[in-house]
């Protein structure tokens, strides 16, 4: 793989204006999220490149580079720490003394294979006999004894209950990898009081654990987005779920850059049918996919975390959790939709943190 470096004073943030080869303005975005320079690589071009990070290529793309939105970001704008706000609290406890680690991104359609604590709230779903797991579903550990995920993940017809999680894992199909799991069994659950079985509304539960997760490099809960999330900012999706529409589950994590969609692109896909009667609905809903390329969230991924990278708050960086991913069509060639948290809070709060 080669590029053409755009000067010899290299840019060093991504959003830097730039000129791409062909003399046009564009933006330096990091190469995992340029659709543009994606397929310039894959038909054997030379995308100019803005600077590196670590050994991944910050290049210069198209400022639409998913086609459709005009964002030029992976993380939220600055914004100050509110110490009323319990939530927030709670992540700071968290990740205040947590030495920040950048790692690039290396069933989920499109993307690419996760590594070793970069995602360690990630959660897996177990269904079954104890000797013969099914995992079915995804999730994220909000605290060591919560996870968060989707309703509909709480029951398979096939399967029953859900009734196993595992963090700290990265490949399913190995115990020789770089990884570090813990597993637990289900306590209570706790399924959204509005949610049903034949509606894809307020589609968010709670799991608590058996007992607290130990706190690793491998096992970290994530925190929740507590305020409106920009659309111009590119979110994460991962899983453990199908690669292509008729093909097998992954084995190793797998994760990859989306774009916000429009609720009005969003709502004349998903006009109404089983379960949305009422199309899909702002106030409790998201949409969002690959844009010009095939990268979507597909069967085996529901339930886990659609995701921002944070520099809010003064105290670190950390995954802010803005989604939960709840329900396509024909993975790869619509919008996937998913469950907001922000609406959420309020119950997610009673629960996991009762007494503060």
């Amino acid at each position: 793989m080669y590029f053409k470096v755009v000067s010899t004073a290299l840019f060093t943030e991504q959003g830097d204006l730039c000129k791409k080869n062909d003399g046009s303005e564009g933006v330096c975005l990091h190469f995992r999220i340029c659709n543009t320079a994606i397929r310039e690589v894959a038909a054997h071009g030379h995308p100019a490149i803005c600077s590196f990070d670590g050994r991944y290529p910050i290049v210069c793309c198209d400022k639409n580079p998913f086609g459709n939105l005009e964002q030029t970001s992976t993380t939220r704008p600055y914004i100050p720490f509110d110490e009323n706000n319990l939530s927030l609290r709670k992540c700071r406890d968290i990740y205040k003394n947590v030495k920040y680690r950048k790692y690039p991104s290396t069933g989920f359609i499109g993307g690419w294979n996760s590594i070793a604590k970069e995602h360690p709230h990630m959660a897996l779903l177990g269904f079954g006999d104890p000797d013969n797991i099914q995992w079915l579903c995804g999730g994220a550990l909000i605290s060591l004894e919560f996870v968060l995920t989707a309703a509909h993940c709480l029951f398979s017809k096939i399967n029953g209950d859900v009734k196993y999680v595992r963090v700290g894992e990265l490949d399913i199909s190995s115990t020789t990898d770089d990884a570090d799991p813990q597993d637990f069994t289900i306590k209570k659950i706790y399924p959204h009081p509005n949610y049903t079985r034949t509606s894809k509304y307020h589609d968010i539960a709670l799991l608590q654990l058996d007992k607290p997760a130990k706190l690793t490099d491998y096992v970290r809960p994530a925190c929740l987005a507590v305020s409106e999330v920009p659309t111009y900012i590119f979110p994460q999706a991962m899983g453990w779920g199908l690669t292509s529409l008729t093909g097998e589950t992954a084995k190793i994590l797998q994760t990859g850059y989306l774009a916000f969609v429009s609720y009005e692109r969003c709502r004349n896909v998903y006009k109404t049918g089983i379960g949305y009667r009422q199309g899909i609905l702002e106030e409790f809903q998201v949409c969002a996919d690959g844009g010009e390329v095939i990268r979507d969230t597909c069967q085996g991924d529901s339930g886990g975390p659609l995701q921002l990278e944070n520099r809010d708050y003064e105290f670190n960086r950390f995954p802010e959790i803005v989604g939960i991913t709840s329900f396509g069509k024909s993975c790869g060639k619509v919008p996937g939709v998913y469950t907001k948290v922000m609406p959420y809070i309020p119950w997610i709060e009673k629960i996991v943190w009762p007494n503060s």
